[in-house]
């Protein structure tokens, strides 16, 4: 068999598909591609699993219509005009809209959610960290006990917010006028 031909097992976790991911996973990597996801062995029977979500993760991996980098909006609003950027342009594109907003109306006008796909405890400390950094608001209650979200976030808030965003109550409410989402995509992860 030749080298390019050889199959690596590589043991990692789930890609973000939930608030977990966690499951162990063995991807079978063929060069630079992986091929086949299985759930990874466990000494404990009930922790060698991964749920369908998981194993076909790979489909939206290498889907042909997947975005794989930056895009700037190079027309009206709606158009669907958009030219690829680097990633160092899309970095300071970023940078500079976050301080200018601090900049006006201050770092606690940005308020942060952790949710959704690709939100679980594998992301959960940058989270905290760019929140901490720039002295903004952490809106999410996620780290003070996500299986009471829904009633800890009416202790919490007020209102079953953030529960909200877990459903799509938000993308009816008139504000705010900007929302950013990094790293899901809702429209097509959420029920």
């Amino acid at each position: 068999m030749a080298k390019s031909e050889e199959v690596k097992l590589i043991r990692t976790a789930c890609p973000a598909h939930c608030g977990i991911d966690a499951c162990g996973i063995l991807a079978h990597v063929k060069g630079d591609r992986i091929v086949k996801l299985e759930p990874a062995d466990f000494p404990d029977e009930k922790d060698k699993r991964i749920c369908l979500r998981g194993l076909t993760s790979l489909d939206i991996t290498y889907h042909p219509d997947r975005i794989k980098y930056p895009m700037k909006r190079v027309g009206e609003r709606g158009e669907g005009k958009f030219e690829r950027i680097s990633w160092d342009e899309a970095y300071n594109i970023i940078v500079s809209q976050f301080k200018e907003i601090s900049e006006k109306y201050g770092w606690k006008s940005i308020g942060w959610v952790l949710g959704g796909p690709g939100a679980g405890t594998t992301k959960f400390g940058a989270y905290l960290r760019l929140a901490s950094l720039t002295q903004s608001t952490r809106v999410s209650a996620w780290g003070y006990g996500d299986a009471g979200l829904p009633c800890g976030s009416r202790i919490i808030f007020g209102h079953q917010f953030p529960y909200m965003y877990l459903h799509g109550e938000f993308w009816q409410r008139k504000y705010p006028d900007l929302l950013v989402i990094w790293g899901t995509n809702p429209a097509e992860s959420m029920p």
